[in-house]
């Protein structure tokens, strides 16, 4: 996993691989220790995700509900058609955001 400041108000997290129960803690605690007051928008790069299980569902979940409280947003980039189709089947696309 890769975090990427673009400016002072944005965060980039390139992840690749699986975002599953033996990740999402790694990858939880370092985005967590990436946040800043200054950022406004959180934007996570999925274009080398393998495989999300419910706990990476989780995991976008609580990070969007997170950053929301706190007055920033997120949004995904890049998503793989096979990751894409396990967040519309779960729902969640009609809660995250998507940018191009």
């Amino acid at each position: 996993m890769e975090i990427v400041k673009s400016g002072d108000q944005n965060l980039i997290i390139k992840v690749s691989g699986e975002i599953n129960l033996e990740t999402h803690s790694q990858i939880k605690n370092k985005v967590l220790d990436n946040l800043t007051d200054e950022l406004k928008k959180v934007f996570w790069d999925l274009g080398e995700v393998k495989y999300i299980d419910s706990s990476g569902l989780g995991l976008l979940i609580y990070f969007d509900k997170f950053l929301r409280s706190s007055g920033k947003s997120m949004a995904l980039k890049a998503v793989p058609e096979n990751i894409l189709r396990v967040i519309k089947l779960s729902g969640l696309d009609k809660f995250l955001s998507f940018v191009e």
